[in-house]
């Protein structure tokens, strides 16, 4: 199975930066070293495929994670997420999960 990861959107409340989104699985965590400002997202296909995109959706830069990119599990995968945000402000972000190729576990119910 292949998990693509796109888009980590900073959402436009208040202009804000967000500074080292994280991802993490069952323990494992990796890091992206970017500063999101609001509208901004990076996209992430493979640990060597990350890219950080501006608001209109133009590639400002690639990016190299940090930490071992997690692997879901197909029984059941919770995904935490954390950041850097401004003090006294709520970080708030809209993390996307897709995921490619012959499932390797038993079908999802609803």
């Amino acid at each position: 199975m292949t998990c693509f990861l796109s888009p980590v959107v900073a959402l436009p409340v208040t202009k804000v930066q967000l500074r080292n989104p994280t991802l993490g699985v069952r323990g494992k965590l990796v890091v992206f070293p970017v500063t999101l400002e609001s509208g901004q997202y990076i996209e992430m296909e493979s640990a060597g495929n990350c890219r950080h995109f501006d608001e209109r959706g133009a590639l400002t830069a690639k990016i190299a994670p940090q930490g071992e990119v997690p692997r879901l599990d197909p029984e059941e995968t919770s995904l935490t997420f954390t950041c850097e945000g401004p003090p006294g402000l709520h970080a708030r972000v809209k993390v996307t999960v897709i995921t490619l190729g012959e499932p390797i576990g038993p079908p999802v119910r609803p």
